[in-house]
């Protein structure tokens, strides 16, 4: 049997008075409300959204416009392979998916742009082979006219006046095609925030082109073999252009007006990008290419224009990789009774070479606690996210595995890190029943019995709990004392874990100078937390008289 002394001597009796009447009257208070809110529980909602549907083309419709038409926000069109003679316009979030890039065909017919977009969000376009734009300005395969948040991944762009135009359009996503034999490959207009990465841009008359647009990032790109401009900026600052490589563009690089900066490397040892006409030597190293050995990046910065300079150019192609994964899940706690909310700390890092962006989930077993969005996560760089699982509603007295998952970024190759299991959290119930205050015995504070105590001294009680569930249980014990004359003297409390079996506690309260003589009572109670706070009885409450003296 365990005993624990815990002596409270409390400053403010009236606060703790004040405490334990909310104890003893909000259970009554709680069942009526119950009561009186049972009606509402019978109300049903009916306009639950429906959920996103899959249409194919051509099996529900002929044509992808009509498929598009029909379609609601959110929805996938699925293009089987064919050709498609069409000129397209959408102007909601769908996703557009064609079955193989090669064989799945959106023909323009010579006829202004192949697929537009106008103020269109979250739009996502994958898998197709998209080409012949008539000629002249504006004409593209995919015109992206003051629209945001799309992605154009795994298409390829050709025999287009344009392969590609962002125009007004920040913080779109250009990932994965093959932009080839087009007039312009991937032109930007007034546009911010994209991201242009691992596409293949040749064989145009200009690789990529920006004008008054700043802040876009062009990364991990191949721009060869383009008959004019790799890459052209004009009146644009403040790109971040590095980890391409510029392979025998007649011009590599070219920037029209002065005093534009932009970023042409990502620092030491990163490097910037390859231009296959680089002359510098690779013979020394270090942040200032001074010391001594190679370090694959030249020793000179590649020269744009003044204020433009690839001050590490790399001696080789770079080779971009992309590889995100779950480090490590730490759990606030793991074992815990419903309604307990657990803090999970989940560590990602980019092992790749790459800037990221991504998406991390937890999960208890298969269900989802909560999603949070990285933003361009630096090439070895790592970070941990906050989530938090509120347990209410889950079913207790079961154990739930915590998984913590990443999004697979394009190009990552190595997905068994994206995933990482780690950690049982046990949700528990509170065996209401299973643990009861057995005796409340007036005593002195080595537990030995005593009949009475006398005004201004320190009164104990010794309390046996008995705990009959097989795991601890978190308790909170009060005790408080009414004397002859009903009036409440104070409360003493204690909140902790009980074990399995029998524990007894002995309690202190303070019997105050001016209370009245004779008879009193003493009260004690197992509550799951305060009542006010949501707190249920473990089991009856208990009692025992004894006598206050004078002093």
């Amino acid at each position: 049997m365990k005993e624990r002394k815990i002596t409270h001597v409390s400053g403010d009796v009236c606060s703790a008075e004040a405490r334990l009447k909310t104890c003893r009257c909000s259970i009554f208070s709680g069942l009526l409300l119950l009561l009186l809110l049972l009606p509402l529980f019978f109300v049903v909602r009916l306009d639950a959204e429906a959920s996103p549907r899959t249409i194919i083309v051509p099996d529900e419709f002929s044509s992808i416009q009509s498929a598009i038409d029909y379609a609601s926000v959110g929805d996938t069109i699925f293009v089987r392979n064919g050709t498609y003679n069409e000129n397209i316009v959408i102007e909601k979030a769908v996703r557009l998916v064609g079955e193989y890039p090669n064989a799945t065909i959106i023909d323009g017919s010579r006829v202004g742009s192949v697929i537009t977009l106008r103020s269109a969000q979250s739009v996502h376009i994958e898998g197709f082979t998209i080409r012949n734009s008539s000629l002249g300005w504006p004409n593209s395969g995919i015109r992206v006219i003051n629209s945001w948040l799309c992605t154009f991944v795994n298409n390829i762009i050709t025999v287009n006046f344009i392969g590609i135009l962002l125009d007004s359009s920040p913080y779109n996503d250009v990932y994965g095609n093959v932009v080839i034999t087009n007039h312009y490959g991937i032109y930007l207009l007034s546009s911010l925030g994209n991201k242009i990465g691992d596409n293949s841009i040749t064989g145009n008359w200009a690789g990529v082109t920006l004008t008054s647009s700043s802040n876009n990032r062009i990364h991990g790109n191949l721009i060869k073999d383009n008959t004019y401009l790799g890459i052209v900026l004009s009146y644009s600052r403040d790109n971040s252009v590095y980890y391409n490589n510029f392979v025998n563009n007649a011009y590599q690089a070219y920037v029209k007006e002065a005093n534009y900066p932009n970023m042409w490397d990502s620092g030491y040892p990163s490097g910037g990008n390859y231009w296959s006409d680089y002359g510098g030597e690779d013979l020394h190293r270090g942040p200032y290419q001074n010391e001594t050995g190679s370090d694959g990046l030249g020793d000179t910065p590649y020269f744009i224009d003044s204020v433009n300079q690839d001050r590490f150019p790399h001696i080789q192609t770079v080779v971009v990789f992309h590889d995100i994964a779950v480090k490590n899940i730490a759990l606030s706690a793991t074992n815990v009774y419903t309604g307990t909310v657990v803090g999970i700390d989940v560590a990602v890092k980019n092992y790749g070479n790459y800037t990221e962006s991504f998406s991390v989930s937890i999960y208890y077993d298969e269900t989802v606690i909560g999603s949070q969005w990285v933003t361009d996560l630096e090439a070895a760089s790592e970070l941990t996210l906050n989530f938090e699982w509120n347990t209410t509603g889950v079913q207790p007295d079961m154990s739930y595995t915590v998984k913590a998952e990443v999004s697979e970024v394009l190009g990552e190759t190595n997905l068994k890190n994206n995933v990482l299991v780690d950690g049982v959290v046990r949700v528990r119930s509170y065996k209401l029943g299973a643990l009861k205050i057995v005796e409340v015995v007036p005593s002195d504070e080595s537990g030995q019995p005593v009949s009475n105590f006398v005004k201004g001294t320190m009164a104990h009680f010794k309390l046996t709990v008995n705990n009959t569930s097989p795991d601890s249980e978190i308790v909170l014990v009060t005790v408080n004392i009414y004397d002859a004359s009903k009036v409440t003297l104070g409360v003493v409390s204690f909140r902790g874990l009980i074990m399995p079996g029998t524990s007894v506690f002995i309690l202190g309260l303070p019997i105050p100078s001016a209370t009245s003589t004779g008879n009193a009572t003493v009260y004690a109670n197992a509550f799951t937390d305060w009542p006010h706070l949501g707190g249920l009885p473990y089991g009856p409450e208990l009692s025992a008289t004894f006598q206050i003296l004078g002093s």
